[in-house]
C-alpha cells in the first residue's frame, strides 16, 4: 500500500500584468466578431506571480467595455489568434474612455449595472464555482504612445484617450479565484523499481453549488490603491458537475514523471474560497506504472484524496501548493499488487 502525505505551501498571487498593444481607429464599434480592419490587440507578454510566461489564448477572448461622455458604452470581445489580439472595438481622436471588464469571457454573461468614469459595478453569472481557468477582473490600463513603450500599469487607473490611427495600451488584471497546484514526489525505495507516470489531475466536489454569480464593484482612483470596492458570490444550488480536468497529457502535453525530488508545481484549478463549494472537494490522480525498462506495468490507476480541510483559510488571490509525496509500505516482488492513495495527518 502507498501512502500519499500531503505537504501544504500557502502564497499570494499578485494581480497579473497583461502588457498589451491595442489598435483602435476613429469611428463607431462592432462588438463580438474579430476584426476585419487594422484595430489590433497584441500580447507581449503576461507576468503571473513575478514570473514571465510565453502570451497565448489562456485569456482569450478579452471582454471589455469602453465608456465615453459623448459616445456611451461600447462592448468588444477581443480574440487571440496565435499573434495578436484582434477586434472591431474603435474609438475617436480626442474622446477619453474608461476601459472596464474581464477574461477570459468563455463562459458566463456579463451584465453592467452602472459605468462611468468614476467606476463601474459588473455581475457575471453562470461562472463554474471549480474552474480550470483563471478568470481575471481588469483593475488598471495604461495607455502607451507606442508598441514598444514600457511602464508600469497604475492600479485603479481605467482611462485613455483616443488619438488617431493606432492606440496602444497594457492592462493590469486580478485575480477572483483561490487556486491550487500539486507537486509530486516518490520514495527512493519505490523508485529504485518503478516508474509513475501521471497522466491526469481533476478535482471534484460533492456539494450542490456548481455555479453563481460574481459581482464586482469599482472605483478609479489616481492614489494607485486597489479599485476593488466589493467582490461577493452568489451560489447557485444545483446538482454536483463532473469532475474538472485541472492536467491531462496529450500530444502537447507530456506527462509528468515522479522521481525523488519534487516535481515542478503543475495542474492549476481555480474554485470559489467559500466552504459551500470547497466542502468534500477531492483531488482525482490518473498514473500508469513502469518498470525501469520502460514495460508497462499497471494502467489507468486512480487515486482519489479528500483535500477541503487544506484549503479552508485560502482567500481570494492566494494559491495552494498541495506537495504530495507516494511511499509504500512494501515492495511488490512477485506481483503487481492494486495501489491505493492515502492521506496523512
Amino acid at each position: 500500500m502507498r501512502y500519499l502525505k500531503e505537504h501544504i505551501c500557502y502564497g499570494m498571487l499578485p494581480a497579473m500584468m497583461m502588457f498589451i498593444m491595442a489598435g483602435m481607429l476613429p469611428s463607431c464599434s462592432d462588438d463580438d466578431a474579430p476584426a476585419v480592419n487594422d484595430s489590433t490587440m497584441q500580447i507581449v507578454g503576461f507576468t503571473r506571480s513575478g514570473e514571465p510566461t510565453p502570451a497565448n489564448d489562456a485569456y482569450s477572448p478579452l471582454n471589455l467595455y469602453f465608456y465615453s461622455t459623448e459616445d456611451g458604452t461600447q462592448n468588444g470581445k477581443f480574440y487571440f489568434n496565435g499573434t495578436i489580439w484582434k477586434s472591431a472595438v474603435e474609438v475617436t481622436g480626442g474622446h477619453t474612455y474608461s476601459i472596464y471588464g474581464y477574461a477570459p469571457a468563455t463562459g458566463g454573461t456579463c451584465n453592467v449595472s452602472s459605468i462611468s468614469h468614476d467606476g463601474a459595478t459588473m455581475a457575471i453569472s453562470g461562472l463554474t464555482t471549480v474552474n480550470a481557468e483563471d478568470v481575471c477582473i481588469v483593475v488598471g490600463v495604461q495607455q502607451l504612445e507606442s508598441p514598444s513603450t514600457e511602464k508600469d500599469i497604475p492600479l485603479g487607473s481605467f482611462d485613455i484617450t483616443g488619438v488617431a490611427g493606432q492606440n496602444y495600451m497594457n492592462l493590469l488584471v486580478d485575480h477572483i479565484y483561490a487556486s491550487l497546484q500539486c507537486r509530486f514526489k516518490v520514495d527512493p525505495n519505490y523508485n529504485a523499481i518503478r516508474k509513475i507516470h501521471i497522466r491526469k489531475l481533476e478535482l471534484a466536489t460533492s456539494l450542490s453549488y456548481p455555479t453563481g454569480t460574481m459581482t464586482v464593484s469599482l472605483a478609479a482612483n489616481s492614489t494607485g490603491t486597489d479599485p476593488i470596492t466589493s467582490l461577493t458570490w452568489a451560489l447557485d444550488n444545483g446538482e454536483p458537475k463532473d469532475p474538472i480536468t485541472i492536467f491531462e497529457a496529450g500530444d502537447e502535453t507530456p506527462e509528468v514523471v515522479l522521481d525523488t525530488d519534487w516535481s515542478i508545481p503543475f495542474g492549476m484549478g481555480c474554485y470559489v474560497p467559500n466552504t459551500n463549494v470547497t466542502g468534500g472537494m477531492t483531488l482525482i490522480t490518473t498514473y500508469d506504472i513502469y518498470d525501469h525498462k520502460g514495460n508497462l506495468i499497471r494502467k489507468d490507476c486512480s487515486a482519489s484524496n479528500r483535500i477541503d480541510g487544506r484549503l479552508t483559510s485560502v482567500t481570494r488571490g492566494q494559491r495552494v501548493t498541495l506537495k504530495i509525496s507516494v511511499a509504500p509500505t512494501y515492495l511488490y516482488t512477485l506481483s503487481e499488487q492494486d495501489v491505493e492513495f492515502m492521506v496523512e495527518s
